[in-house]
């Protein structure tokens, strides 16, 4: 597979994606696909569990699930090892049908190939390899080479508002031409996936977005913002 690079999207801020704190109905079972399916364990803090993804953490609380709605995140993987990750993913577990056997080419402005696949507690995940990114390696593909929580949708009832909304809080930038149904903000190293409420998550057709709670800790701005009922960002 050969990859070209483009030009990166213009931007104002840069954010890496700290923390992310989402709730399943089992966090067990959750965090148990993580370790056996991702080789990554869980450890307990206070009464959730944490997971570590490279420089990120993914915390898991224990409520409710809405029925169908689910959760999309993002993690960053090697970017020179996205045919090595299918490999090794497919053995683990089931990949979503999409692109090239599995692989889906972003478009020219991401730059960028993708996996997408579920966990229990109703998460739509994706492993991305972003060719912009300084992070090949020469060593074999492992999931312990995911590097960060690159992307987290949050939906809400009008993306563009809330595109301003970021903008004037963070100062952060939309990620191509936003639309009414799909707005990202940010840049390669952290992107919040804005959509409208309803939506499907790709490359489905019956995963729909989620109204639980999300909590989401952004390194590189100060202050929070709440998005919608469900959302708040925080500086940290």
């Amino acid at each position: 597979m050969v990859f070209k690079t483009h030009p990166s999207p213009p931007q104002e801020t840069t954010v890496q994606i700290r923390s992310v704190t989402i709730v399943v109905p089992d966090p067990q079972a959750t965090a148990a696909f993580f370790e056996q399916s991702l080789d990554l364990p869980a450890t307990p803090h206070e009464d959730n569990l944490e997971i570590r993804l490279g420089t990120s953490t993914l915390v898991l609380q224990q409520g409710k699930a809405d029925s169908g709605g689910y959760y999309h995140l993002a993690f960053d993987i090697t970017e020179n090892r996205i045919d090595e990750a299918r490999g090794l993913l497919r053995q683990r577990t089931d990949i979503l049908p999409a692109g090239d056997d599995g692989i889906v080419t972003a478009s020219p402005s991401w730059d960028a190939h993708s996996l997408y696949f579920n966990a229990p507690g109703n998460l739509n995940l994706e492993l991305i390899a972003r060719h912009r990114l300084p992070n090949a390696i020469s060593t074999d593909f492992a999931f312990t080479d995911i590097q960060n929580i690159s992307e987290v949708g949050i939906p809400v009832t009008n993306p563009i508002d809330a595109v301003t909304s970021l903008q004037h809080t963070f100062g952060l930038a939309p990620f191509g031409e936003p639309s009414e149904t799909f707005a990202p903000v940010g840049s390669d190293t952290g992107l919040l996936i804005l959509v409208k409420s309803g939506r499907i998550w790709f490359p489905t057709n019956d995963q729909a977005t989620t109204n639980r709670p999300l909590k989401i800790g952004l390194s590189g701005v100060d202050g929070s913002l709440t998005l919608g009922e469900h959302c708040t960002i925080i500086g940290v």
